[in-house]
């Protein structure tokens, strides 16, 4: 099998218990041009510590993938529309196992003109 190192390639996730933040949050992902795929994963069950106790919540895992020179861009729109006040945004460098797949980025990334914001 043949690996593809994409050292600049990245998914982007973030969590959200609410559809319509889902939502906004991938179109304005979408419309930014820098990333060619958003995924919405509805079903995600969260227990997390907050402001001293346990809570449990029924959430949406929002994943789009990103090349470095965007994430900071990419960050700063999930926490524009985002209904949390401290929501999770965390990145995980990709290794791409699928050579068809990796083409399909770099091909899709060339159509959208993200190269364009990259110096």
């Amino acid at each position: 099998m043949e690996t593809h190192y994409c050292s600049e390639a990245f998914e982007l996730i973030t969590t959200t218990d609410d559809q319509v933040t889902s939502q906004r949050i991938s179109d304005q992902l979408v419309q930014s041009r820098r990333t060619p795929c958003v995924k919405i994963y509805p079903g995600c069950l969260s227990r997390y510590f907050w402001n001293g106790s346990w809570h449990e919540a029924a959430e949406y895992v929002i994943v789009t993938l990103a090349l470095a020179p965007d994430l900071e861009q990419l960050t700063a729109i999930i926490k524009s529309v985002h209904n949390y006040t401290n929501p999770e945004i965390v990145a995980r460098q990709l290794k791409i196992l699928s050579s068809d797949y990796a083409d399909w980025i770099q091909a899709t990334i060339v159509e959208l003109g993200v190269d364009e914001h990259h110096d």
